[in-house]
């Protein structure tokens, strides 16, 4: 008996190395053949209805205006008029359409559209190899490896590619960022340039991210508040705003101003209507702003919609509440999309492999039953990653990592409780939502097996 139980607890506290290094890097192998198969075959197979229209026409018209004019606009030139030249503007930031302009014919109009989609299939795909080494800092070989497949295999990260849209390069902007943040606990100073570099580019493709400064630099000064956190912070900030700062100069030279908040008073018009509807009537779902007689009036300035979403809250104070404190939160991190053609398809399709290969149904299947335990494994996550490091054992490193993510999905979702929590606005985030789900796991695991050796201590104590 003392020796079944010496050689239990042998076995649990023993360090975990399976898998081996070298299947690590074999399942790691496999596993990025298979995101390169799902979307290189999606990009190639799936037919987009229009896919030039809506947020995509205004990428395409900036990069059309910067490949042809030298000018970032979305407005359309017409030859030997007085609109001969686009009209500058700066309602979106530019990193993407730059990115588009890449595959825009010199000579011509047309946009080179399958080009431009298989190169976002190969960055989603380095996408997945770098959260491999994101995660790989504070979970366990074998937790990486099933964060690492997940991302892989998660159909909004696969469907995104056929979009002329941010969100895979975001991802990959935001997921590098990362990368060199997990490095900056190793008490080395180009993570830091680079982290503040990646997120101010980060900022310039979707400005959702660019408040994330604050909250991260605070916390950065806080964790190396005994090791000169002033110059890191100074560091990251000069950075950060370096890059920015190109595009606000910009802005203010061309423009006479810093910025163009249309956007922002979209986002918090569009996220004021509780369960995506206009009076509860189903037949405005995903639009209500459509529908609603005072849109044009709401949509005037910063002041009036803020005033409209005061009076709101005055008139059903009960229905706000749960809308802004609890409905937005569900249904930014819900599956399907909203504002869009529904499940993991923003612009409607025409034909899809989700619908006829094996691999592709699989998967769905899969991520489909496994979407809302994920996302309570993650809100765990984001929740134990503050606890005292006494009581999860992380190291220093691997709290600094587990915690600046865990502030980045708390950040995003603030953010979108207050403007509009369109699920598609999510999508980016995931491989850091899969990331945090299996940090969960491997607390939880943790602290089992510590609970078990306890019990097996105090037999082999009572037998000594």
């Amino acid at each position: 008996m003392f020796n079944q139980l010496t050689y239990l607890k042998t076995w649990l506290t023993r360090p975990r190395t399976l898998p081996t290094p070298l299947g690590q890097l074999v399942i790691l192998a496999i596993i990025l053949v298979l995101a390169l198969d799902l979307r290189l075959q999606s990009v190639l197979l799936t037919e987009v209805d229009t896919p030039i229209r809506a947020d995509a026409r205004d990428h395409f018209l900036y990069a059309y205006n910067l490949r042809h004019f030298g000018t970032y606009s979305r407005s359309i030139a017409i030859p030997n008029s007085s609109l001969d030249k686009p009209t500058p503007d700066a309602l979106r930031p530019p990193v993407y359409p730059l990115f588009v302009s890449l595959f825009i014919m010199a000579d011509s109009a047309q946009l080179s559209l399958k080009s431009l989609l298989v190169a976002q299939a190969l960055i989603s795909t380095l996408t997945v190899f770098i959260a491999f080494t994101l995660f790989r800092t504070f979970l366990t070989p074998s937790l990486t490896l099933a964060a690492t497949f997940l991302t892989a295999i998660s159909p909004h990260l696969v469907t995104m590619n056929i979009y002329v849209l941010t969100e895979t390069l975001f991802c990959f902007l935001v997921v590098t960022a990362f990368w060199a943040i997990a490095r900056v606990a190793d008490n080395r100073l180009w993570p830091l340039v680079v982290s503040g570099l990646l997120l101010a580019v980060g900022s310039l493709t979707r400005p959702a991210i660019q408040y994330f400064i604050v909250p991260w630099l605070t916390y950065l000064v806080w964790h190396f508040r005994y090791q000169q956190p002033i110059r890191r912070g100074v560091l990251v900030l000069v950075t950060f705003s370096l890059i920015f700062g190109i595009w606000t100069m910009r802005n203010l030279y061309t423009l006479d101003r810093s910025a163009d908040n249309t956007l922002m008073i979209s986002t918090l018009h569009h996220g004021a209507y509780p369960g995506f509807m206009y009076n509860d009537d189903p037949k405005t779902f995903g639009f209500p702003y459509r529908f609603d007689p005072k849109t044009p009036q709401i949509d005037k300035s910063l002041k009036t919609v803020i005033e409209e979403i005061q009076h709101r809250f005055r008139e059903e104070p009960a229905k706000y509440v749960r809308w802004y404190l609890f409905g937005k939160p569900i249904a930014l991190w819900s599956w399907s999309i909203v504002a869009g053609m529904g499940d993991v398809f923003v612009y409607p399709v025409t034909s899809t492999p989700y619908t006829y290969l094996p691999q592709f149904q699989l998967t769905h299947m899969v991520m489909y039953a496994l979407h809302w335990p994920l996302v309570l494994l993650a809100l765990a996550g984001c929740i134990i990653a503050w606890l005292p490091s006494s009581l999860t054992r992380l190291s220093k490193p691997q709290a600094f990592t587990a915690r600046s993510i865990s502030l980045l999905l708390i950040y995003f979702t603030l953010l979108h409780m207050v403007g509009a929590p369109f699920p598609r606005y999510s999508i980016p985030l995931r491989p850091f939502l899969y990331g945090m789900a299996m940090f969960t796991v491997a607390i939880g695991v943790a602290v089992v097996r510590a609970r078990i050796v306890r019990r097996i201590a105090l037999p082999e104590t009572n037998l000594q």
